[in-house]
């Protein structure tokens, strides 16, 4: 579910990893249009009010289980607990458009970065391609991608928290219907959750970091 705002916390200084709402962002092929439109202002009304439509998959957000899963939980069934937390930030940029990444990657990146911990001292890990740099460009849609091996890798860790800088962990077709969305339906049918369209991962790229990923608390939203 769209946030308000992802951070993390470096000392005292926090840092927004969502992308910011308007008309120029990206959008996964075929989501509802982004609309944010005045209906009062201060001039003419007394108080300034603002209409917004989105849909629940628009900028920086949360998948919940109920996302691919009949009766899976929804958003807000889901433990704040494991929505904040120490993170690991693993850095696999520098990668082709389209690249699917392996479990040996994603294993050799982290080993190299994270020498002294385990995958299983986390519970959440963010993945960091680069790819938000091309944020509300065409290039945006053709991300790299996780291979399916690797949620199943980080559910026998004991991770309970994927984010990505990417529309998806799974590669993103224009093509309606033409989509292998096995990773989503590998983590979140083990009750995991996944954050898509993160930013801002590159002051954070190869270390550790404690992280809010809160959504909007909407009741019974099925995703």
């Amino acid at each position: 579910m769209t946030s308000n705002h992802f951070v993390w916390t470096k000392d005292t200084e926090i840092i927004d990893l969502s992308h910011s709402l308007d008309d120029k962002m990206s959008l996964y092929p075929g989501d509802p249009c982004f609309r944010c439109r005045a209906v009062s202002t201060v001039e003419d009304d007394g108080c300034a009010v603002t209409a917004i439509q989105l849909g629940s998959h628009t900028g920086t957000h949360l998948d919940a289980p109920s996302h691919f899963v009949l009766g899976g939980r929804a958003t807000d069934a889901i433990s704040l607990n494991i929505l904040q937390g120490h993170a690991a930030v693993i850095n696999v940029a520098t990668l082709e458009p389209k690249h699917r990444v392996t479990r040996e990657e994603l294993e050799a990146a982290f080993t190299s970065q994270f020498p002294s911990n385990s995958l299983s001292d986390f519970r959440i890990v963010l993945v960091r391609t680069g790819w938000s740099s091309h944020w509300g460009e065409e290039k945006y849609n053709h991300h790299p991608f996780l291979d399916a091996d690797i949620a199943q890798y980080l559910i026998g860790s004991g991770i309970k928290v994927i984010g990505v800088d990417t529309l998806s962990p799974d590669a993103t077709s224009e093509e309606n219907g033409s989509n292998d969305f096995r990773f989503h339906q590998t983590f979140l049918g083990s009750g995991g959750v996944i954050v898509e369209n993160l930013t801002n991962l590159d002051w954070a790229s190869g270390s550790t970091i404690f992280v809010n990923l809160l959504p909007l608390k909407l009741k019974g939203t099925q995703r």
